[in-house]
């Protein structure tokens, strides 16, 4: 059996299921178990069930951005804080 890494997490932090997560970051539930047991995602286990905390959730998200070209500018051009934020109001809104 393999071990997870060790992962320093705020008590207070939310914690989702692997199921949750998944659905949080629009991916599939197969994709979500990939990300764990590839160590992509920190995650925590406690007895038999993993969970992904919130930071790991935004981290992923915070990876998955890529910033939008700007015509105007013809460069790419990104806030990430404003799609951290949108993401943090959806992932409120989908619980």
């Amino acid at each position: 059996m393999q071990k997870h890494d060790e992962v320093i997490v705020n008590p207070n932090e939310p914690r989702f299921t692997v199921q949750v997560f998944a659905a949080k970051a629009g991916i599939g539930k197969t994709s979500a178990w990939q990300l764990v047991h590839q160590r992509k995602v920190a995650s925590i286990r406690i007895g038999r069930k993993i969970f992904i905390p919130e930071s790991a959730l935004v981290a992923f998200l915070g990876k998955c951005y890529r910033p939008a070209f700007d015509e105007k500018t013809g460069t790419e051009e990104g806030k990430p804080q404003a799609i951290l934020k949108t993401a943090r109001r959806k992932m409120a809104e989908a619980v």
